[in-house]
């Protein structure tokens, strides 16, 4: 059960993990270069030195909790597991849901494995991304090649597959306007659809009622998340030789399936492997579609 003193305790979340093998872990507030602090949580093993260390990144306008999971199925085999908020999510520094270069969070990324991995020589780092954790995913391996020794991409927001509405066409003067007035103005919406993006009606229970979980972002927000996306897409496939397993749904409505297959097959990597669902939703984390995925990566883990 979920300590009530953690920062991030929600009733609504222990329907989501009814076996926190992993405990509650630890919380450190690590420092940027630039002196944002973000919060980090992590869960390490009981025994023995740690040989491996995961280094997830979640999606947008989330926050890290979400990884509890993760350790769940990865600490008791002696993997330890460390998830950050993003700069300007979660419970880290920054103007919420506001952000002008999606670069910044690359950065963020690779100091961060810097002091994780002075806290553990010798071990192995790997990198698992979902959404648009997928995208830092991929431009921290373009920028850092070699840093990591594999590479984890679950629903990968390399291309979107959201189509817009004439609501949306319509809103679009109105987001540019704000822009001009104020680019840290929150104005676009990214909430609302969950049933769209996930199944499992627990899951949906708690995005929509966790009060950490961004409901608006600003436009400048929205355009760095799309350079981000960009650049991953054109640049990353061909750029990158890092081991890598791949997750895709087939009922995806927020990213390209075609494009994350597309991706993989592009991708230099010798060490590559694709897995797909074709009943799962985009949050696949708690899709009982995918419900083998916590295993798979387990397996693929422990193998290097």
């Amino acid at each position: 059960m979920m300590n009530k003193a953690h920062p991030k305790y929600d009733e609504n979340f222990l329907a989501l993990r009814p076996e926190p093998t992993a405990g509650d872990g630890q919380y450190e507030y690590f420092t940027c270069r630039d002196g944002v602090k973000l919060f980090v949580q992590y869960w390490l093993p009981e025994k023995g030195p740690v040989e491996r260390v995961l280094l997830c990144m979640h999606g947008m306008s989330a926050h890290g909790w979400y990884y509890s999971l993760t350790a769940d199925a990865l600490v008791p085999h002696g993997i330890a597991v460390y998830v950050p908020d993003y700069r300007s999510h979660g419970l880290s520094d920054g103007h919420p849901g506001h952000m002008t270069d999606g670069i910044i969070l690359v950065e963020d990324i690779a100091e961060l494995s810097e002091h994780i991995m002075a806290r553990h020589p010798g071990a192995r780092l790997f990198v698992l991304g979902e959404s648009l954790g997928g995208a830092v995913n991929v431009n921290f391996n373009i920028d850092h090649p070699g840093k990591a020794a594999g590479m984890i991409l679950l629903a990968p927001a390399i291309k979107p597959a959201m189509k817009f509405s004439l609501r949306d066409f319509i809103k679009i003067p109105f987001y540019l306007l704000a822009f001009l007035i104020s680019r840290s103005w929150r104005v676009v919406k990214v909430t609302g659809d969950e049933h769209r993006g996930m199944r499992n009606k627990d899951n949906i229970v708690y995005d929509q009622n966790d009060p950490l979980h961004l409901k608006y972002v600003s436009t400048a927000y929205m355009m760095a998340v799309k350079k981000l996306l960009d650049r991953a897409a054109r640049v990353g496939a061909a750029s990158i030789k890092t081991p890598a397993l791949i997750f895709q749904g087939g009922m995806d409505v927020a990213v390209s399936a075609a494009a994350t297959k597309q991706f993989f097959e592009n991708l230099a990597s010798e060490d590559k492997t694709f897995k797909f669902y074709p009943e799962a939703f985009h949050c696949m984390q708690t899709d009982s579609g995918c419900a083998d995925m916590r295993d798979i990566i387990r397996d693929w883990l422990l193998a290097r």
